[in-house]
């Protein structure tokens, strides 16, 4: 059961930011199995701000079933964040929205996007040293009838743009088929998108052990923290830097440590979100079993 409450102490951790929760506060908990799925109750603790981005589903639940709204602290206004998250969750690639600030670029042109001007989103991937996760890039709509070169644009734009009032996402569209009657691109069959899975947050365990691994000091266990934060973060993000030169400070220690522990070569893993999900490992020749000179089961005859 999900539950709203003060901290009791500060000694409880926010799950998203990963800033400590000050004594008293407000803080939203999310029950979830143990570790080790043995049917244990644990709760991942959150500032409220933090689950309306990271949990809004659930954070607007709770939210809802508060008998009095008046003693939660901006209670309408985190209401309405979570609800501005799950649209924005429900955008599939591509989909149109106001840039929230001036940080992010142009994939395309690589020029500034003004803060609040109309851009459209598109899927790429990021790399950051041994982390490679997907997220959002940004185009100008002009840079993105060039570059995605899809007649079909429009029509995906006014049915993934939930973000958007219907003056803007007029506006998007008439600025997107402005610039394709300018660069006409040959039709091509399109697909109805398929429907979009419930999004389920599959991160809460691994994120359970990296706790473990922070109270005993092993640097994987901050890696696998920032790698799932860099997954959550938009390119735009002014944390990114940061949170990036951390990674690479800490990819050294922090694989060699599951090379260690795994007893695999140096460079043999490849890794997800820190954690790693598979092995290239070469076998020498004379390390291999010797194979007998019968089959199983087989007996010398007389």
């Amino acid at each position: 059961m999900n539950v709203i409450e003060p901290a009791r102490t500060s000694r409880s951790r926010c799950r998203h930011c990963r800033k400590e929760i000050e004594e008293g506060d407000l803080r939203f908990g999310s029950d979830h199995e143990g570790m080790y799925a043995d049917g244990a109750e644990a709760y991942g603790w959150y500032h409220l701000r933090c689950a309306a981005q990271r949990l809004p589903e659930a954070l607007r639940d709770a939210l809802k079933k508060v008998k009095k709204p008046g003693e939660i602290p901006d209670h309408d206004k985190l209401v309405a964040t979570c609800d501005l998250s799950l649209k924005k969750s429900a955008s599939r690639y591509p989909y149109g929205e106001r840039a929230p600030s001036g940080h992010a670029r142009c994939i395309r042109c690589d020029q500034p996007i003004g803060k609040g001007e109309l851009r459209v989103a598109v899927e790429r991937e990021i790399v950051t040293g041994t982390f490679a996760t997907v997220g959002a890039g940004y185009l100008h709509p002009a840079c993105a009838v060039a570059h995605l070169e899809d007649p079909a644009l429009s029509t995906q734009l006014r049915a993934q743009s939930p973000l958007l009032s219907k003056t803007d996402l007029d506006e998007l569209v008439a600025a997107c088929e402005a610039a394709a009657a300018d660069h006409p691109v040959e039709p091509r069959k399109v697909e109805a998108p398929a429907p979009r899975a419930a999004r389920v947050d599959d991160r809460t365990a691994e994120l359970v052990f990296a706790d473990e691994l922070i109270e005993r000091g092993d640097p994987r266990g901050e890696a696998i923290v920032i790698a799932s934060q860099l997954r959550e973060l938009s390119p735009e993000d002014p944390r990114q830097r940061d949170l990036s030169r951390r990674a690479q400070e800490l990819l050294p220690k922090a694989t060699a440590k599951w090379h260690d522990d795994l007893e695999v070569p140096r460079g043999s893993l490849t890794f997800d979100r820190g954690v790693p999900t598979g092995a290239k490992v070469a076998l020498a020749k004379n390390k291999l079993p010797r194979s007998s000179s019968r089959a199983p089961g087989c007996t010398s005859s007389s």
